[in-house]
């Protein structure tokens, strides 16, 4: 729904307290001596409501008329030249509708019937030095050009307009809206017939358009005021609406399309009508452009952006194309914070006000930029990256992931949609739905992601149950995403999340969450949690710590106690089958290493067992316990946890067994390529690939096995 700009005709729409002065207005009006003329000129830039004046004034006359039984209420009409060209065409129409407006009086009365008739007769006769009026007449007038006494006829009509008992108002709108020759034509004819009787003109426009044009038809230097001035009786200037009558009538047109608001949006908003609208608001045609194209902006992205920012957005598009332009064009400079920012305060303001100009002009620019302030914190704080949670949560333009879809006017750019955020605000049933979307449309860290941004607002019993939720999916979601320098997996992001929702839980829900979460794990699942175990261990100091962190903690010393004895009757009970544990490979590695430090003995008969069963399994030695090492020139490769592998079996012996895996081609048909390059890096050299400038690329390894693959 859009709001019209249409002037009201009635005081109960009278938002800004302009009754009082259409009253002034009508007073004016019914004040003038009958056997005079008057101009009166209402003054007031675009936008100012001088329509609306106009049509309360007229009402309020003809009220007050009609309540004076002893006063008729005047006779009105309105004229718009905005069709005629200028000149005679201007006068023709305007004598035509004249005639009109008087034939139209209740009653018909003789003397305004014949009024009517004479006028449009002297408007026909005037017209006829315009060819393009005048050949459309019949001949007969054209007879009438010729024969009529025009001198005569006009003394007429002043004759029969003064027996009216009832005032003539003619409003001509619009004038700063034509052009400079339609604007003159219209002035030389309210010159013409200013001297009819009981007849009264009302002339709003912008005084400096207007006066303006006028110059510039009267020749150089001319002045258009002087000019002005010989034909307006009374200049009235239109009061400016009072701020806070606009600022309320912008919130009122906003608050019909805002819908429900949180408390922090709720502040957002009021701050972005009062620091970014108003300083561009002054009437209500501006209140209703923003109003306009905020809710167009709203319809676009049904709901699914911040409320505030779309606000801001359409303050631009208003207002500063030239800004929401440049906003648009500069995603990484506003809202993208380097990870190793090289650039000084002082060089990003540099580089800010370059790209401002070059964009906008130089006109404006601390303005802009006090603008650009309210809605992106790198503006503020360009070296200090900050939390992205709170602009996450309120879904801010300033937050990376939603700034495109503020452009694109599509609420399918959006990541992650309000529906599924408030799922998983509402039941377990609804909250494990919504993860299985996001899983199954990629957008799974995304939600851990708006997850995150909402935990300090979260009670104690939800957190407790999206970590039940959260750990069922460690080790079954593929999804990862990356950076120029770094890359996050869905494990790492759902551990970064079940931590924080832990830590909200308290430690008496996390022990138990964590005891039930290992409990019902399969193989994938433990793969992806050993390392919160491991965390909590060293957090603990046990293990390979060298002390306690008690600010790393999330279960109590009791607790970890629970959760390691269920990690090992859980590794027991998935150690029967190695064949099937074996396949999880490289994510087993932290498993491998918890069982090798919570139940060495059932894990050194694990591997026997194995390894004895099938001895192409050696390969899952080097294969489990790779760690992959990526640079920035994008290659990649593994480095090898040699202490790990060393629980198990000598290295040179582990060696000398691969090798002859390789030579009698038992690998190549029950491993993956990726798997066997790392079982060529580590038989290439075992010591050498730890150390930092000898590490076997992908390539290089590659390369290897096709050499030992023949």
């Amino acid at each position: 729904m859009f709001i019209s700009d249409k002037p009201i005709e009635s005081p109960n729409e009278d938002a800004l307290g302009n009754s009082r002065f259409a009253e002034l207005l009508a007073n004016a009006v019914l004040s003038v001596n009958e056997s005079d003329s008057f101009v009166i000129g209402l003054y007031g830039s675009w936008g100012t409501g001088k329509t609306s004046v106009v049509n309360l004034a007229l009402r309020l006359a003809d009220e007050r008329c009609r309540a004076d039984k002893g006063q008729d209420a005047p006779i009105a009409f309105s004229y718009s030249p905005w069709a005629c060209s200028a000149g005679d065409e201007i006068q023709y129409q305007f004598f035509l509708q004249f005639s009109s407006a008087l034939s139209r009086v209740d009653g018909a009365r003789k003397a305004a019937k014949k009024a009517a008739k004479l006028l449009a007769e002297y408007g026909e006769a005037i017209s006829l030095a315009s060819p393009p009026v005048g050949a459309a007449l019949k001949p007969a007038l054209l007879r009438l050009a010729d024969d009529a006494d025009i001198a005569g006829l006009r003394k007429d009509i002043e004759k029969r307009l003064g027996k009216l008992s009832r005032r003539i108002v003619v409003v001509i709108d619009d004038l700063d809206r034509l052009s400079s020759g339609q604007i003159m034509s219209v002035f030389q004819l309210v010159c013409a017939v200013a001297n009819f009787r009981n007849t009264v003109f009302v002339l709003p426009f912008d005084y400096d358009v207007v006066t303006r044009a006028l110059g510039e038809m009267q020749g150089t230097g001319a002045d258009g005021a002087g000019y002005l001035s010989k034909i307006v009786q009374i200049p009235l200037e239109m009061p400016f609406p009072k701020r806070d009558r606009v600022r309320g009538e912008l919130e009122k047109m906003l608050g019909l399309y805002m819908g429900a608001l949180s408390e922090g949006e709720a502040d957002m908003v009021r701050r972005a009508i009062g620091e970014v609208a108003m300083p561009h608001i002054r009437t209500m045609r501006d209140a209703k452009r923003v109003a306009n194209a905020f809710s167009f902006a709203r319809l676009s992205s049904d709901g699914e952006l911040n409320r505030a920012d779309l606000l801001a957005l359409s303050v631009f598009q208003a207002f500063d194309p030239a800004l929401y332009d440049f906003v648009r064009a500069n995603r990484k400079l506003l809202c993208e914070y380097d990870y190793l920012p090289g650039d000084s305060a002082s060089a990003f303001e540099g580089r800010l006000d370059s790209e401002l100009v070059a964009h906008c002009g130089d006109g404006g620019l601390d303005g802009r930029k006090r603008m650009l302030a309210l809605i992106f914190d790198k503006v503020v704080h360009p070296t200090r990256p900050l939390s992205l949670g709170g602009n996450r949560k309120f879904r801010r333009l300033s937050c990376p992931d939603y700034f495109d879809a503020y452009f694109s006017h599509s609420a399918d750019d959006v990541l992650v949609s309000v529906s599924d955020v408030e799922a998983l605000m509402a039941g377990p049933d609804e909250a494990d739905e919504a993860i299985e979307r996001a899983i199954a449309s990629g957008r799974y860290i995304a939600l851990l992601d708006e997850l995150c941004a909402r935990v300090d607002d979260m009670e104690a019993g939800r957190c407790e149950t999206l970590s039940s939720l959260l750990f069922r999916r460690f080790g079954k979601v593929a999804e990862s995403t990356s950076s120029a320098m770094f890359s996050l997996s869905a494990d790492h992001a759902t551990e970064g999340a079940i931590r924080r929702l832990m830590r909200k839980a308290g430690k008496d829900a996390a022990d138990a969450v964590l005891v039930q979460a290992i409990e019902a794990a399969d193989a994938d699942n433990l793969s992806g949690m050993a390392a919160l175990v491991n965390s909590q261990e060293l957090a603990h100091g046990r293990l390979a710590a060298d002390g306690a962190a008690t600010d790393r903690q999330l279960v109590s010393s009791g607790g970890l106690d629970a959760v390691e004895e269920a990690f090992v009757q859980k590794w027991r009970a998935l150690a029967a089958e190695p064949g099937e544990l074996l396949k999880r490979g490289t994510r087993l590695h932290m498993t491998l290493y918890l069982a090798s430090c919570l139940d060495e003995v059932e894990y050194r008969a694990f591997w026997e067992g194995a390894l004895a069963m099938d001895s192409a399994f050696h390969a899952y030695l080097p294969i489990c316990f790779a760690q992959q090492w990526s640079s920035s020139n994008g290659e990649f490769g593994w480095t090898f946890d040699t202490e790990g592998i060393g629980r198990v079996m000598d290295e040179g012996a582990l060696v000398q067994n691969l090798e002859g895996l390789f030579s009698s081609g038992a690998l190549k048909d029950r491993f993956s390529e990726v798997d066997r390059c790392k079982v060529a890096a580590y038989c290439a050299g075992p010591d050498a690939s730890m150390r930092g400038d000898d590490m076997l690329s992908f390539k290089a390894a590659r390369e290897e096995l096709r050499r030992r693959e023949g």
